[in-house]
């Protein structure tokens, strides 16, 4: 009986230590998921609505031990704002989408706070660095049955690097030894004005949200 309860015991230990072992070093992936995004920064957003987009991308990790690691990737987001409008008295309604191509590169220090198990809560937080591709914005108009659409290339208009903060939760699952699964609520707040204008009334700055799901993969 000892020696069954010890074999059990040295069986246990073994498990755990491959968890954790599993859980260390590098680990490459990726992430996908939708992105609702919005401008601030003048009087006239108070009236802009939300930007339904997406986000997905190549992430890395490196783990410290099994509470910290370090995160970041590479990651296609699409951000912006919308805006609808009638004009009266012809009752023609005018719904404007306001859309930003960025690709982002987050550098998040993450803390899982159950570490040693394999599901894990986790936050993290660390500035993102952003690249403008692509700014484009959609104009439809509508008047009874009819209607037209027409798409403006603004890139130009705007400046292509922006700099804010991200801070997410989020939950991490070890499938296998080798694979996890991992799920994150992110807010990515801008900080500087993506504006070319000097005016004061053209400043403009992004905010998103982001649900992703994603898988990793240790390399080590």
């Amino acid at each position: 009986m000892k020696i069954k309860l010890f074999s059990i015991s040295i069986l246990a230990v073994a498990m755990s230590v491959t968890v954790v072992k599993a859980q260390l070093g590098s680990h490459i992936g990726f992430n996908v998921g939708p992105s609702f995004g919005t401008l601030y920064g003048n009087n006239g957003t108070d009236n802009l609505r939300g930007h339904t987009g997406f986000a997905a991308g190549l992430t890395y990790q490196y783990a410290f031990s099994t509470a910290f690691a370090l995160h970041t990737g590479l990651l296609y987001e699409s951000k912006g704002a919308s805006q609808r409008t009638t004009i009266d008295p012809f009752d023609i309604d005018v719904r404007t989408n306001y859309n930003y191509n960025y690709l982002t590169i987050p550098v998040l220090f993450r803390a899982h706070l159950i570490p040693d198990k394999k599901l894990r809560p986790f936050i993290n937080a660390g500035p993102y660095f952003a690249f403008l591709t692509r700014q484009m914005t959609v104009v439809r108009t509508e008047n009874g049955d009819d209607y037209d659409v027409n798409r403006y290339n603004n890139t130009n208009d705007y400046k292509g690097f922006d700099i804010g903060l991200s801070a997410g939760v989020g939950i991490d699952y070890l499938i296998t030894d080798m694979i996890h699964l991992d799920f994150e609520i992110r807010d990515n707040l801008g900080l500087f004005n993506i504006s070319e204008s000097s005016n004061d009334n053209a400043r403009l700055k992004n905010n998103s949200l982001n649900f992703l799901i994603g898988m990793q993969f240790s390399i080590h």
